[in-house]
């Protein structure tokens, strides 16, 4: 009954998911064609644009994490049926709360037996819970065990940002620019390469700074990370 709960949650999931990013797209797509075809259109409407893409992403990011998790649940019950029969109904039951998802803690796990998306999550949860040093940990053996997987550049960027989180701006500006070189057409490069001219600020690299953030703008005008990268040179001219 349990796995047979979480077997028609996830390809709910999974599924809506899909059609959320394909309505965005054909949303977003209409809105980019409305802008070039009249290009007396108010910044603020590109602004409204940049901040319901960003809100979709945060949300597919967070749905994505909360699968993996979810995914890991499962089987872990499954491990454990296996194992103790008689104790099958005394892990997991079906009113599993959000909450509950949210504390799961998934580093007990031996690192060979993960896969990648669960690899991912247990990176992205240190990083959640500020455990910085383990989530650099997790996400370089991610990138070592999958490197040509395609959260690939996820994990490296935010790799960065656990760098970035500890004040280790030298560090943090190699990374995000490694995303940026490594993977220029990721999703993440945008948000890469505007972290790296944060990074560099920080490290009173302001040419260095305006270089990328200019970039920033040229290359992604209608990235969530350029209206930031806006008003980021605009402090610092």
């Amino acid at each position: 009954m349990i796995k047979g709960f979480f077997q028609n949650k996830i390809p709910a999931l999974n599924a809506g998911k899909i059609f959320f990013i394909f309505l965005f797209i054909l949303i977003f797509s209409g809105c980019a064609s409305k802008t070039k075809n009249n290009p007396d259109n108010s910044q603020t409407e590109l602004n409204l644009i940049d901040k319901r893409l960003s809100a979709v992403e945060d949300k597919i990011e967070k749905l994505y994490s909360r699968l993996s998790i979810i995914q890991f649940i499962v089987d872990n019950h499954e491990q454990m049926i296996k194992n103790n029969p008689e104790k099958s109904n005394s892990s997991i039951t079906e009113n599993t709360s959000e909450k509950q998802i949210d504390s799961i803690q998934i580093t007990e796990v031996k690192e060979e037996s993960l896969s990648p998306q669960k690899l991912y999550a247990k990176g992205y949860n240190y990083l959640k819970n500020k455990n910085y040093s383990k989530a650099i940990e997790t996400f370089d053996e991610f990138l070592k065990k999958y490197p040509d997987e395609t959260l690939a550049d996820n994990a490296l960027y935010w790799k960065g940002e656990a760098f970035y989180a500890q004040s280790d701006y030298k560090k943090s500006a190699e990374i995000f620019e490694l995303v940026t070189k490594n993977y220029p057409d990721g999703t993440k490069c945008p948000d890469a390469m505007l972290k790296a001219g944060y990074s560099y600020l920080n490290l009173k690299n302001n040419d260095k700074a305006k270089e990328l953030l200019q970039k920033v703008i040229k290359n992604y005008p209608f990235s969530n990370a350029a209206p930031k990268a806006q008003s980021k040179l605009r402090e610092i001219l």
